[in-house]
Formats: structure tokens, C-alpha cells, sequence
């Protein structure tokens, strides 16, 4: 799908974004939708014209159901998704890769300036905050703070700064997570080291709790408990490459 200097290629063979070009110029976003928990299996694979814009759409079985993307002729990007889980996850949502050597930097709307944990969304607050890429291991090495990796609450836009331009994401509903990249640990890192999803960016519905030093997560009451799934989940995000 071309509109204006934005091309972007959706796979035939699993529905996700394969190649983003802007100006010629390649944008490394790749990958994704893919389920940070579960899985999918095509089924499903159609195409078709929508006014001055393309949609594409793709269906599962797994629990991811179905993706459909809309390139419209503006440049922007609509990704919107379905999946369907239950049961106790230590997140729940989709993942998309970008190298994590390109990213300068970040803006955004939601809450801030530190990152969370599921047992740890106190001290943030809703505003529009920015700061540059850091490789912070808490405690341990660099001591640039806030700590630019990790998980992200009430996310309503991002502006990732990159080598390959700026990259801009919005989201339509509320309370997202935005996992951007895996943090570094220190070398004990004991109960302080909570999962990551795979791939470099997350847009998630759940994510998990950190222990401490002499305790895990699961010791320290309700909200330190995996989050159970209830079922269908539903998000619709758009997608700006370049100013």
C-alpha cells in the first residue's frame, strides 16, 4: 500500500507488518501485530480498496483473531486488532520489532516520567513527558534516570525519536501499556527482574509486578498476582512515520 512518500507491506503469510518505507527510506517497524502471549495461525488473508485509502485483513485461529490495517491517502497507518484469552498472564496485548540501536529518544502523552510494574503505578502522573534513550540497569550501571525502558501506563500517544525518523503512535482506547525494549539487570538481580515479552515494543493490556530484594512478587498481596485474562480484548492504534 503506497499514499503519498509512505509504503507499507503486509505479509501474505502471517498478516503482520513486513516493511515500511518513507521517502525511499526504510523504517525498520516490522513484525507485528504478533501476541505477547499464545499464538496465531493465518486462516485468512483479503485486500480491498476503501474509498482513497486500502485495507487489508487478515484472520486467525489462535488467540490472536483477527488484525485489519488501513493505509489512508494523509500517510497514516491504522492497525486495529483482536485477540481473545483467559486465565492468569503476566501480560496480555501484541508485539512489533524495532531495533532498539536506531531509538534517540521519546515523547508522549500518559503517565510519567518513570516507567511501572503492575504493583507499582503510584508516583506517575498524566501529562506529556520526554526523555532521551538511556541503557540504565537500576542500581547497578549508567544512573540516567528515569530509566528510559521497561513499561509505560495510560499511554494515549507516543513519539518515538529514531534514526530513521520519528515514529508516532496513537491509540484510540484508554489505559495502554507501552513496553518499550527490555531493561539490563544488575548481576543479583533476585526478585527484581520481572518478564518481557519478546520483540522490542509492546502495546499491552496487562503487565507484570516486581518483587524486592528478599521477596517475590507473589508474596506481596492482590496486586502482586499475575492478571487474569476475561476473554475478548480490543484496540485500534494508528501509525505516523516521519514529522
Amino acid at each position: 500500500m503506497t499514499a503519498g512518500t509512505t509504503s507499507v507491506t503486509i505479509g501474505k503469510a502471517d498478516g503482520r507488518l513486513l516493511r515500511v518505507t518513507r521517502n525511499g527510506t526504510a523504517v525498520s517497524l516490522a513484525n507485528g501485530p504478533a501476541p505477547a502471549v499464545g499464538t496465531a495461525t493465518l486462516t485468512r488473508f483479503s485486500h480491498r480498496p476503501d474509498g482513497a485509502a486500502h485495507v487489508v485483513r487478515a484472520d486467525y485461529t489462535g488467540d490472536l483473531t483477527s488484525v485489519s490495517w488501513r493505509l489512508s491517502p494523509s500517510g497514516w497507518l491504522r492497525m486495529e486488532y483482536r485477540y481473545h484469552r483467559t486465565g492468569p498472564h503476566d501480560f496480555l496485548g501484541v508485539n512489533l520489532d524495532y531495533p532498539e540501536s536506531k531509538v534517540t529518544g521519546v515523547t508522549w502523552l500518559g503517565h510519567g516520567p518513570y516507567r511501572v510494574w503492575k504493583n507499582r503505578l503510584r508516583g506517575v502522573h498524566h501529562g506529556v513527558w520526554s526523555k532521551d534513550y538511556n541503557d540504565t540497569a537500576t542500581g547497578a550501571a549508567i544512573w540516567q534516570y528515569p530509566e528510559f525502558k521497561g513499561y509505560h501506563a495510560g499511554v494515549c500517544w507516543v513519539v518515538l525519536r529514531t534514526t530513521e525518523g520519528a515514529i508516532t503512535v496513537v491509540a484510540e482506547q484508554d489505559d495502554l501499556f507501552l513496553r518499550l525494549f527490555t531493561p539490563r539487570v544488575g548481576p543479583d538481580p533476585r526478585n527484581t527482574a520481572p518478564p518481557f515479552p519478546a520483540g522490542g515494543i509492546s502495546l499491552l493490556d496487562a503487565i507484570p509486578p516486581i518483587g524486592y530484594k528478599f521477596a517475590p512478587a507473589a508474596q506481596l498481596g492482590p496486586e502482586g498476582e499475575p492478571t487474569t485474562a476475561t476473554g475478548d480484548y480490543h484496540r485500534t492504534v494508528h501509525f505516523l512515520f516521519g514529522p
